[in-house]
């Protein structure tokens, strides 16, 4: 059985297009995005501003997620995860990651050190050691997810439900942290973690939340919140960026005092906030009609559309 389950695997990881073992890139890259229309893995080649996306580096993907120090990348074929590694210097390799069926979301820790796979389902698996020697540090099947945070090393992670419960899991157990409305976005920075509340326009800290810290309103519609869609940590850990949707702008908060640093208004619908590579985050997914577009955090909050023309797969 064992023997037919690595077969399996071997087989899933096969089926993945990979560039050669050293793939050289001519030019800048400013890190390395998921492109859902040509199901790939792409570079972001130039500098904002004057970007686009390059050829697949990885293809034939239904979902990835890079990590946040632009090194690795989760990706996912046939509701099947696997590691890749090297996307910072161009010598891919990849490894294996033996998870249950049905993957189709992945969430990265803030220093990269861990990652949540998970299923709109309910089963949640997180996975640490990843640079060398990856393994799983927890798993469990909970409701319906809308969003999952995980911490440093996989020592727990946080899944918000479409009904809005907030749970923490750890050791194999899970426990109720905090009920919402709708809770579709959370963030953690050290110690503490950070819930939207969509439906009522609010946002949640729970300072040393492992240890059942009580929840303390952040911020609100008063303060610019509108339909929160995702939230984001700065690098350094000093700064909240919250993505509202319907009010179409980003707002940039202090996570000390919680006052304003920054406001963005856009012309677009933000959906994301997914850190790729030092002080870039993803703003929107970049599917069918919906253009790629990207924040860098480290320019006052500048945003910054990257094309994305059809791919072609990098040859061996």
């Amino acid at each position: 059985m064992r023997n037919a389950k690595q077969l399996s695997l071997l087989l899933c990881l096969a089926a993945l297009t990979l560039a050669a073992q050293d793939t050289r890139l001519a030019g800048p890259v400013s890190g390395v995005l998921f492109d859902p229309r040509a199901r790939a893995l792409r570079p972001v080649m130039g500098v904002l501003g004057a970007a686009y996306l390059g050829d697949a580096l990885v293809a034939d993907l239904d979902f990835a997620a890079v990590s946040p120090d632009g090194k690795l990348a989760v990706v996912v074929r046939n509701e099947r995860a696997a590691l890749v590694r090297g996307l910072d210097n161009g010598r891919l390799e990849q490894a294996g990651l033996e998870s249950a069926a049905g993957v189709t979301r992945a969430s990265w820790s803030a220093d990269s050190t861990a990652v949540a796979l998970w299923s709109g389902a309910g089963h949640l698996e997180v996975w640490a050691g990843l640079a060398a020697s990856p393994r799983r540090t927890l798993a469990a099947d909970l409701d319906t997810l809308a969003a999952v945070a995980v911490a440093s090393e996989g020592r727990n992670a946080v899944a918000a439900s479409e009904s809005g419960a907030i749970e923490m899991v750890s050791d194999g157990a899970s426990r109720r942290l905090l009920s919402l409305d709708r809770a579709p976005a959370l963030a953690m920075a050290g110690g503490d973690l950070y819930v939207a509340d969509a439906a009522r326009n609010e946002i949640f800290a729970l300072r040393n939340y492992a240890q059942a810290g009580d929840a303390q309103l952040f911020a609100n519609a008063a303060r610019g919140v509108n339909d929160a869609a995702a939230l984001g940590i700065s690098p350094d850990q000093r700064t909240l960026f919250v993505a509202s949707r319907s009010g179409r702008s980003l707002t940039a908060f202090d996570l000390v005092s919680s006052e304003i640093r920054g406001v963005a208004e856009l012309d677009f619908e933000p959906t994301s906030l997914e850190r790729f590579t030092g002080s870039l985050y993803r703003l929107t997914s970049g599917g069918e009609g919906v253009p790629i577009q990207v924040l860098d955090s480290a320019r006052a909050l500048a945003v910054y559309f990257v094309p994305a023309e059809p791919a072609s797969v990098v040859e061996d």
